[in-house]
């Protein structure tokens, strides 16, 4: 029986450190973005990310970590086109 409540702890501890992917983002400044936007559209919208990464020739991640009571968001756009959105764990 305890093996079994061990092995039913681990894989919800594991769920949850999985991260979450969303169809929209709430800015820093409170407007609202989604999956399909031009990145012109999302930059006229939020605030400037923490950082941006060039993955990939036509990939770009922005990241958003807004401090150590939120949670990290990362905005990937392919080829200038917001594609997804995830939830990390919590900023610094």
């Amino acid at each position: 029986m305890r093996i079994i409540a061990t092995s039913l702890c681990l894989l919800i501890l594991t769920v949850f450190a999985l991260p979450v992917w969303a169809d929209d983002f709430r800015c820093p400044n409170g407007n609202l973005v989604s999956t399909g936007q031009s990145i012109s559209e999302v930059k006229l919208k939020c605030d400037p990310p923490s950082s941006k990464v060039r993955l990939s020739k036509r990939t770009i991640e922005w990241t958003y970590n807004q401090g150590q009571h939120k949670f990290v968001y990362y905005l990937v756009f392919n080829n200038g086109t917001l594609t997804e959105i995830r939830s990390g764990s919590f900023g610094r």
